[in-house]
């Protein structure tokens, strides 16, 4: 069995692989956090006349009714974890803002351009219109393609929740310093 030996007895090269890796690490500029009640978001969604439906693009809707049915849950169960990941879109994007002032109005922004969809391995992502991306990304004083986004989400069968953590490559210069 090899002899581990300490960082500091490691030769120089073995230090610049170790000083790379960490280097290579995205940076996380916000995080953000939303627990939703699904039977809130059912009584939204059946409401005579409500727009909350809006909220989400053909491509949630289609999903989250896809998992309802083959997992035989609800589909207020499905976009309520969908409602919670776009919250912690918006949550983590504002504190990556810091003092900077939101790039939206509320009468601007569009829910269903933030999309929470899932890959084939059911594992979810954070999809944004080309606008948003370039807006996201130019409030952050960065290009959209050195941002990256993770997020989890989970539902039990009365709450969902989510957390999104908005990252930047290590190597972008000026962040939060608008161009």
């Amino acid at each position: 069995m090899p002899r581990m030996t300490p960082l500091s007895q490691n030769s120089v090269a073995d230090k610049d692989f170790v000083s790379a890796t960490v280097s290579a690490v995205p940076t996380v500029m916000g995080i953000g956090h939303d627990a939703v009640d699904i039977a809130e978001i059912e009584e939204q969604l059946a409401a005579s006349g409500s727009r909350f439906s809006e909220l989400f693009s053909v491509r949630e809707w289609r999903q989250a009714r896809n998992k309802a049915a083959a997992r035989g849950d609800s589909l207020s169960s499905h976009l309520a974890a969908c409602w919670a990941g776009k919250e912690c879109v918006v949550k983590a994007w504002t504190e990556a803002l810091g003092s900077g002032p939101f790039p939206l109005t509320l009468d601007e922004f569009s829910w269903s351009r933030i999309e929470i969809l899932s890959n084939s391995k059911g594992c979810p992502g954070i999809f944004l219109s080309g606008e948003y991306s370039e807006t996201l990304a130019g409030s952050l004083g960065v290009s959209a393609d050195q941002l990256t986004w993770k997020i989890s989400l989970t539902h039990s069968m009365t709450l969902a929740s989510g957390v999104a953590l908005l990252c930047v490559r290590e190597d972008v210069k000026n962040l939060g310093q608008a161009t």
